[in-house]
């Protein structure tokens, strides 16, 4: 049944108020939220409705590969926590962070990113790295992580929302380069054309309908791009791909 559940998260070094209608929707932002009950600063407040649901509903029944039958057996609190995620993103732009889909590694200290479409072999070659370099490395976030441009460059955030496996950490790590995937029969990574970046990148980023917030979100992109640097990584599953394109990568 739902009901009215509010609770003050920190994501991204923001704090914000989520008025949300299931419990099951707390429980899966648990890692996030903050023990204290009126937190001195908050910087908005996020609420769920109905029609947020709904609308989430309908965006997933137009997604190519999702059947009817298949949406209509999804609980309600699935809906609502992609709805949380979507206006979330939008009030986050206000503070120059934005979300790409892609996997965040952290490997010393330093963050890697993996872009490639679903499917195209992001997650696995994160995973690969987590083996290769064990203690070393570990997945900032799996799917979803925020990226927030500071003075000092770019800084990738663990969320909640990280990919089917639920592989994140509620931690940060400044980004020291950007891997394009491409799945390959030989192992090799080289430099990828900057100018080239936005093409790839921008279809992964979280759209808002203002076109108002749209213009921001490209500008706070090209932004990142100019800060970050960019390595296609042409990866297969041998067990030396990681140190071929880590390699690769560090000359940032």
């Amino acid at each position: 049944m739902a009901q009215n559940i509010s609770f003050y998260v920190r994501m991204a070094d923001t704090v914000m108020r989520f008025c949300v209608m299931n419990i099951e929707t707390r429980a899966y932002m648990r890692e996030y939220i903050l023990r204290e009950e009126h937190p001195a600063h908050c910087f908005c407040e996020i609420s769920i409705s109905e029609q947020d649901i709904i609308d989430e509903w309908e965006y997933m029944l137009s997604r190519k590969g999702y059947s009817r039958e298949f949406v209509n057996r999804l609980p309600e609190y699935y809906f609502e926590i992609f709805a949380l995620h979507r206006k979330a993103a939008q009030a986050l732009l206000e503070r120059n962070i934005l979300v790409l889909h892609s996997s965040c590694v952290s490997l010393d200290g330093n963050g890697y990113l993996f872009v490639a479409p679903s499917g195209k072999g992001k997650s696995t070659h994160a995973k690969l790295w987590c083996r290769y370099f064990r203690d070393r490395a570990f997945i900032v976030n799996d799917d979803k992580p925020f990226l927030c441009l500071t003075g000092n460059g770019v800084t990738a955030y663990g969320s909640p929302w990280d990919g089917k496996h639920h592989q994140s950490r509620n931690t940060s790590v400044p980004v020291t380069a950007v891997g394009m995937i491409e799945p390959a029969a030989a192992d090799l990574t080289e430099p990828f054309p900057k100018p080239e970046a936005f093409a790839v990148l921008f279809p992964q980023t979280l759209h808002p309908k203002d076109p108002v917030k749209i213009e921001k979100l490209k500008k706070l992109l090209s932004d990142m791009i100019s800060r970050m640097e960019f390595y296609r990584v042409c990866a297969t599953m041998n067990s030396d791909a990681p140190e071929v394109s880590f390699r690769g990568m560090k000359r940032s």
